[in-house]
């Protein structure tokens, strides 16, 4: 495309051809001066005075390696971060003006580096290596701020250079205290799974608890069943004796003794039969000689 754009200059004359790659802005200057006018991609026709400077607003990475930091317990620790940030189209032109193309390292790097070593000092040694995530977020905020103040001490809108993201790839620290930091992690996993242990023992004998007393209810309720069973039974057979007992009359027992009495008398094994006072009334017995066995 710059071939193109050179052909073309050749070819207007008076004028001059640039192109924007994708991806980009053009920064127009005039003379050497910023003139604050902004260009899109494609191809671009100014007069020979005029010249585009070309600026990315796609997302870029910025990485830094051994930023030396000293932690809350006084401890020495290297840090490699990655930071990724976005040029705003909007403020191209400024950026361009106040700090050129280096603006990454005259306005990022020194965020980064005071940002990492604040952020390293607040805490100890230990939650550096274990809590990285944590770090990454701290550092991020913190740089969010700084990098925020550092572009309007230039007189540029704090979002000028928009923040993506803070990557921490890599924590140095002394062989000593990562050799410390492995023991004590294996403690804590032994702790752990102790715990684990004592909870699975604890759950187990809960199980038991439970399924005892489940047992024991059954048990009960079967008791109970059992009463009640039983103690119907009686009330039943209550109640029928004393419907039966409110049944029978003086005739109707005299009706039965008689039926009683003559059942005896045709019994053909019976030799001698004496019976009480016939008629209910306590008249002398009667005396039945049944007929002599063959």
């Amino acid at each position: 495309m710059r071939r193109i754009a050179l052909f073309l200059s050749l070819a207007l004359g008076g004028c001059s051809c640039h192109s924007v790659e994708p991806g980009h802005v053009g920064i127009e200057t005039s003379w050497g001066r910023v003139t604050g006018t902004v260009f899109g991609e494609g191809m671009k026709v100014t007069s020979l005075a005029t010249d585009i400077h070309e600026m990315s607003i796609r997302l870029q990475n910025l990485e830094e390696t051994d930023i030396p930091c000293r932690s809350k317990d006084n401890v020495s620790v290297l840090v490699d971060v990655t930071v990724s940030f976005t040029l705003a189209r909007s403020a191209a032109a400024k950026v361009y003006k106040q700090l050129g193309d280096d603006y990454p390292r005259l306005v990022l790097v020194p965020a980064i580096r005071s940002t990492v070593r604040d952020a390293v000092a607040d805490i100890e040694a230990l939650v550096v290596a274990q809590s990285r995530t944590s770090l990454e977020q701290a550092i991020e905020n913190e740089m969010r701020a700084s990098l925020a103040s550092m572009l309007r001490s230039q007189h540029l809108p704090a979002e000028a250079i928009r923040l993506d993201g803070v990557q921490l790839r890599n924590t140095d620290l002394p062989e000593s205290l990562t050799a410390s930091i492995e023991a004590i992690q294996r403690e804590r996993n032994q702790a752990l799974e102790r715990e684990q242990a004592m909870r699975t023992a604890q759950q187990e004998s809960e199980r038991l608890r439970i399924e005892a007393e489940g047992r024991a209810r059954v048990a009960l309720i079967e008791v109970q069943q059992q009463a009640d069973a039983r103690r119907i039974a009686g009330e039943s057979e209550a109640a029928y004796n004393r419907t039966v007992a409110a049944s029978l009359s003086p005739s109707l027992v005299e009706l039965r003794r008689i039926d009683a009495q003559r059942a005896i008398a045709t019994n053909p094994n019976a030799q001698l039969v004496v019976i009480g006072g016939g008629g209910g009334s306590g008249g002398s017995p009667i005396v039945l000689q049944a007929p002599p066995m063959r």
